[in-house]
């Protein structure tokens, strides 16, 4: 009824930006599957003869003869109508989009996403599917959808992956190659849109794609991982380099890791360094220091690291490479992961507030992360590293404050320095700071102990 009016998508958009996004995508799923109930003979079949071509008509034939247009229907024939003429409309501009062309096209892109922006993302899908070079220029030419459509757009994406409706034909769609280790055309492709998607729009839900690919990890699947990495290096200005290993480096890139960030993404990208979306960034970071986000992720990539490497049973064949190859791909997106929580922009203040949400997202001892979590001694020291470090540094910075306070006066025993350092010391980082009876009480802890063996 309303082809293209971006007005009336503004004020839908307008309430349904007050439902969470659970609903709103179920919302979704009615709109894609329908379920409606027409009567055949009060359908005005003139109307839709006099507005269409004949390969159209027969289109929308077929399409209402697949649906069961006698009697009971899933979508009424004038919906279907105005899906073909959204889709022909979709696949005429994408066939002649350019380099050249791309801001006039996206323009007639966004006019035929206004009224049935799912039509129009299945065609764009299908097409930067088999076509990589397509994901830039697409991305770019996004800029003139409605929010409702860039909300869609997040939907889709889940969508694609597997990650809701009521269809299996995605879901079973293969996500790796035959050998089980290289990432299928498709997959590779929707992992780069997924990255760059996100640093354009970082305003478009990111809870519903973290959710499911924490819902994957819960069942040892490992094979959505690089939409993750994608994720935190293209949107969120992760260093890339980061969490492979050092035999991938060479001598100038391993010497590149002892800098700061900046001459760490210099040396890892030969030089060429992308501009960071700060406020794609700050929202990514922001979504995953949600404890019951940040918690699970870091939780489960620990838990499947070390469960990889043992066999399920179902398999006949045990690949070795295969096994060490998931292990691998683990450890590098943890490697993303938590300095990425923990290493923000150059900003002091900045840095201080992170690393308090990042002390407060995990639990409050080393103890705990081996008793309750069953995690390694590796991945709990990993972990909590950047705490330590953090408390660490915040110790000495109040012991000379303390010392310049104290100028002249009589010194203080080391009893009674500690326990002025401990009260002033932020509650969150105190769990951490080494000197700290809770510190070092977890520390040698029989099952700390245990599992450690050494802490250096």
């Amino acid at each position: 009824m309303f082809p293209s009016n971006p007005s009336l998508c503004s004020e839908l958009w307008n309430c349904l930006d007050q439902l969470p996004y659970p609903l709103r995508y179920r919302l979704y799923d009615t709109w894609r599957d329908g379920s409606h109930v027409i009567n055949t003979n009060t359908t005005n079949k003139s109307t839709v003869a006099a507005t269409t071509s004949k390969s159209e008509r027969s289109a929308i034939s077929s399409m209402a003869l697949r649906v069961g247009i006698m009697g009971v229907a899933d979508k009424p024939l004038e919906r279907i109508q105005t899906e073909i003429q959204t889709g022909i409309e979709a696949r005429y501009v994408l066939k002649r989009v350019s380099k050249e062309n791309f801001r006039d096209m996206g323009k007639r892109l966004a006019k035929a996403a206004h009224s049935q922006p799912l039509i129009v993302f299945a065609i764009v899908f299908g097409q930067i599917e088999s076509y990589d070079n397509l994901i830039g220029l697409m991305v770019d030419s996004f800029k003139n959808l409605t929010r409702l459509s860039l909300d869609t757009m997040g939907y889709c994406v889940l969508q694609i992956l597997g990650g809701g409706g009521r269809d299996g034909d995605v879901i079973h769609r293969d996500k790796m190659k035959a050998d089980g280790i290289n990432a299928t055309q498709w997959m590779l492709s929707l992992e780069q849109f997924t990255g760059s998607f996100w640093k354009k729009f970082p305003e478009v839900e990111l809870r519903g794609i973290l959710n499911f690919l924490i819902s994957r990890l819960q069942a040892g699947e490992t094979a959505e991982l690089g939409v993750l990495k994608y994720l935190l290096s293209t949107a969120g200005g992760a260093d890339s380099g980061a969490g492979g290993g050092s035999t991938q480096l060479s001598r100038v890139q391993l010497e590149g890791r002892a800098g700061s960030q900046l001459l760490k993404r210099e040396t890892s990208s030969f030089g060429i360094v992308d501009k960071v979306n700060k406020k794609t960034a700050k929202k990514l970071r922001d979504v995953l220091l949600q404890r019951d986000i940040g918690l699970p992720m870091l939780v489960l990539l620990s838990q499947v690291r070390s469960k990889v490497l043992y066999d399920d049973g179902k398999s006949k064949k045990i690949i070795i490479k295969l096994l060490g190859f998931r292990r691998d791909h683990c450890h590098e997106v943890l490697g993303l992961l938590v300095p990425f929580l923990t290493i923000p922009p150059e900003d002091e203040q900045e840095e201080s507030n992170i690393l308090l949400k990042y002390a407060e997202l995990l639990p409050g001892s080393l103890k705990e992360l081996v008793e309750v979590y069953k995690l390694e001694n590796a991945m709990v020291w990993m972990l909590a590293r950047p705490l330590v470090r953090a408390a660490f540094v915040a110790a000495m910075k109040i012991r000379d404050e303390l010392e310049e306070e104290d100028a002249g006066e009589v010194a203080k025993s080391e009893i009674d320095q500690m326990k002025a350092i401990e009260k002033a010391m932020p509650e969150a980082l105190l769990p951490w700071m080494p000197s700290s009876s809770i510190f070092c009480k977890d520390v040698l802890s029989e099952s700390i102990r245990n599992t450690t063996g050494s802490i250096t």
